[in-house]
């Protein structure tokens, strides 16, 4: 019996559309998954910035002494205990909200926020505060613990 001393092309060909196949059918899995994390990093990052802003606001206001003005879906202002004000503003088109003290240079407290709608309740004594990013909606209230 004779050996070979090689392959033919149709081995070649036939192997290599295998191998072909097998690379092509595991880029698509790995394309799939890496966007699938991508997508739910995403969604995570989204809840957490609307978790952070919420809870800080929240915070603050039952902190503060005065509630000072609202526009329902741009910003509210208030006064802390040390008598300053408070101001956290929504951008609408960068997406943020950012806090300021005093008026001076704010700080950007969220990001990829969609959507922010602050709203006085039961005669100025509550907040109201509602955030969106993305397709997470988030809501709190605060009552103000001293008024004088």
């Amino acid at each position: 019996m004779k050996h070979p001393e090689g392959f033919t092309v149709i081995e070649v060909m036939v192997a290599s559309m295998i191998l072909v196949l097998l690379l092509g059918t595991a880029f698509l899995v790995l394309e799939s998954s890496v966007g699938s994390w991508l997508r739910s990093e995403q969604r995570l990052d989204e809840r957490q910035n609307v978790r952070i802003a919420l809870d800080r606001i929240i915070r603050e206001v039952r902190e503060a002494r005065q509630l000072v003005a609202v526009d329902e879906d741009i910003f509210v202002e208030f006064k802390d205990q040390e008598n300053r004000i408070i101001r956290y503003s929504y951008d609408v088109f960068d997406g943020q909200i950012a806090r300021y003290v005093d008026g001076a240079g704010g700080t950007i407290v969220s990001y990829t926020i969609t959507g922010v709608s602050f709203r006085f309740l039961a005669d100025n004594r509550v907040l109201s505060v509602v955030i969106e990013s993305g397709n997470y909606r988030l809501e709190s209230k605060a009552a103000i613990r001293q008024l004088y």
